[in-house]
């Protein structure tokens, strides 16, 4: 067939909830992953489904997404997931003060 159009309809997840679910996880893969959307989210909305689960290990989650944020090994896996030069540092910040806020509450 050349030129055909095919057309397909999908459920797919809510951002925030993705986005939950990778700060749950706590891995740099999913840290890079939630950076590289961090500015089309509103993190608040992210918040309630953040909020679900172990309240331990959701803290012990989000310490080790600071860490892995100020990372020198963010900024290349960064390079290498997505071909981007640089991680924007606002994204970073912005991303640091949502997680610490976050840990503050679980506190």
């Amino acid at each position: 067939m050349s030129g055909g159009t095919v057309t397909t309809t999908a459920r797919v997840i809510d951002g925030a909830v993705l986005v939950a679910a990778k700060l749950h996880s706590g891995r740099e893969t999913d840290l890079r992953d939630v950076l590289a959307v961090a500015e089309e989210i509103d993190l608040e909305d992210v918040t309630p489904h953040l909020w679900r689960g172990d309240e331990g290990a959701l803290q012990e989650q989000l310490e080790r997404g600071l860490e892995v944020l100020q990372s020198d090994e963010l900024k290349h896996g960064y390079r290498s997931d997505f071909g981007a030069s640089a991680v924007s540092a606002e994204t970073v910040s912005i991303l640091k003060t949502y997680l610490s806020s976050q840990i503050n509450q679980l506190g």
